[in-house]
């Protein structure tokens, strides 16, 4: 279920005191997912440039990959 969704139906059903907990494994793997993100993104490694830049052209050029890959780092998928 996506964040809204969840918010939305625990505020209609008053038990918003658990929506900490349901996110807070989500939100973990958000962050670690950033973390690997930027790593990648700023690294001077020069295999691990190669393979950032070879990913990219591919996704550049995929259609069907950019969608996903734009939700899922965009937070509306997971």
């Amino acid at each position: 279920m996506n964040l809204a969704a969840s918010f939305a139906r625990r505020f209609v059903e008053g038990t918003l005191a658990g929506y900490t907990s349901e996110r807070h494994p989500i939100g973990r793997r958000w962050i670690t997912l950033s973390e690997r993100i930027l790593s990648m993104a700023r690294s001077d490694n020069g295999i691990m440039q190669s393979f950032r830049n070879a990913a990219f052209s591919v996704v550049g050029h995929l259609p069907r990959l950019q969608r996903p890959l734009l939700e899922r780092v965009a937070g509306l998928k997971e």
